[in-house]
């Protein structure tokens, strides 16, 4: 990472690595971009030429198989992304030593990627021979989750690139990836094929990523690639656990929420997935930017103020969204939807004020994961987003459609507050000890945090 390391002095508010970032972010955002081009592109196509019914069977395979992509993951990719971030070594020429250690972390993410992706697609496989799908159904089911798998393992070869700022290796992964996706969907659409000759097409662009990103690994002087050993495995199994406990319970536990809607009011229902349909895009953008954050608070080495000022930051702009959002959205949500969704304008423009606390919850996110905290993030994410749900609940109740926004408003404040107290204490101890340096006792000795060399306990045989 050139023109970056540990001894770097801030100049003016932002630390002095921040234009690095900002130009490391905008990369990243123009390949997710274009990536939501391409798989809007190929959805249109899709949708026009399978006919609504057809088109629906599909979604709901691909949603399902998006759905266990998640556990799949393991929540590797980001363990991985926080390990390798933090090698002493970043900035330099690889040790032989460091080379090692960096090919057994990345051997033993991507060989539990690889052993929980033949699990779920072994049982995939065995639910649908009891369902006793038909085996064009079937066909296509598991040839999703053998995609969703690809990912997988795509994320957790692309967090060693991302470790380095090496993005532009991404980038390419990415669009090499959605253009052989869209091509193929295109030759099958106008070759007539069906749903799972389709959904084969997406083995291959999942295959075709994956293939990018080994080669590039193989090239790459920083890795030196091993089998990974049993006691690796479980090594990397223990550790990332967290970090997908944590990921479900962001992803899969709000999911219910529309569900849960529907038993007490489908239009409300209509109105909060359009609402939470509206804010995507924008959410996006904090998540692709405190993803690459990592490289650069490793190098802060305990020292907080960076990653404060990146929280202020990044509410700042996500309340600039939220402004704007919430001004246009009596014009553009009849414009784009159609009247029928007048009533829903209140319902969006609430939700849009939670904007500003879900880019704050990335900026935090990134900064914890950092600090090893992933444990306490588990206990803050699950807590929240339960009682989110509840709150969500209980609005509609009360108030209607409004009130379940609100609830999701709050969940949204609940959790970034959470992850603030989370970095507050630690905060808190480290300004103690300073204060106490010029008497140092036994006491101010032990109420010291221990920020140092915390990657390095990952053992690498």
């Amino acid at each position: 990472m050139k023109g970056i390391n540990r001894r770097m002095r801030q100049t003016g508010w932002l630390p002095a690595w921040a234009k690095h970032w900002a130009r490391d972010s905008a990369l990243l955002l123009f390949s997710q971009f274009s990536a939501v081009v391409a798989t809007s592109l190929v959805a249109i196509i899709l949708a026009r030429n399978l006919g609504p019914s057809d088109w629906g069977f599909f979604a709901g395979l691909f949603g399902v198989s998006q759905a266990f992509s998640i556990i799949t993951s393991m929540g590797v990719a980001t363990w991985l992304l926080r390990e390798l971030s933090q090698s002493d070594k970043v900035d330099q020429t690889p040790s032989t030593e460091a080379s090692k250690r960096t090919g057994h972390l990345v051997s033993g993410a991507i060989t539990l990627n690889v052993a929980g992706a033949a699990v779920l697609i072994l049982a995939t496989l065995a639910v649908t021979l009891l369902a006793r799908l038909d085996r064009g159904a079937t066909l296509a089911l598991v040839s999703l989750m053998v995609y969703g798998a690809l990912m997988a393992t795509s994320a957790g070869l692309e967090a060693f690139f991302r470790s380095r700022r090496q993005l532009r290796q991404v980038v390419s992964a990415i669009l090499i990836e959605k253009f052989v996706l869209l091509s193929l969907v295109g030759v099958a659409v106008a070759a007539g094929v069906g749903v799972s000759a389709i959904a084969a097409m997406y083995i291959i662009a999942g295959t075709a990523r994956v293939l990018v990103n080994g080669i590039n690994i193989r090239a790459s002087k920083h890795v030196a690639l091993a089998r990974a050993s049993f006691d690796s495995l479980k090594t990397t199994l223990r550790a990332s656990m967290p970090f997908a406990l944590n990921a479900a319970s962001l992803n899969i536990i709000p999911r219910l929420d529309a569900v849960i809607l529907v038993t007490l009011s489908t239009t409300a229902a209509g109105y909060f997935a359009l609402g939470d349909r509206v804010l995507g895009p924008a959410i996006m953008i904090p998540w692709v930017m405190g993803s690459a954050l990592y490289p650069f608070l490793a190098q802060e080495r305990g020292r907080s103020a960076a990653g404060w000022k990146i929280l202020g930051l990044f509410v700042s702009a996500g309340s600039l969204v939220a402004v704007a959002g919430i001004a246009l959205a009596p014009t553009l949500v009849p414009l784009i939807f159609g009247s029928a969704y007048d009533e829903a304008v209140d319902v969006v423009q609430v939700m849009l004020l939670a904007i500003p606390f879900v880019y704050g919850s990335n900026a935090m996110l990134a900064q914890l994961y950092t600090a090893g905290q992933e444990r306490s993030i588990l206990v803050v994410s699950l807590g929240m987003s339960a009682l989110g749900t509840v709150a969500i609940v209980a609005g509609q109740l009360v108030v209607g459609a409004t009130g379940a926004a609100g609830g999701y408003l709050l969940r949204q404040f609940l959790f970034l507050a959470g992850l603030i107290a989370i970095a507050a204490v630690p905060a808190l101890t480290t300004w103690s000890g300073r204060r106490s340096h010029s008497q140092p006792t036994a006491e101010a000795q032990l109420s010291s945090p221990p920020t140092e060399e915390r990657s390095e306990s990952i053992p690498t045989q």
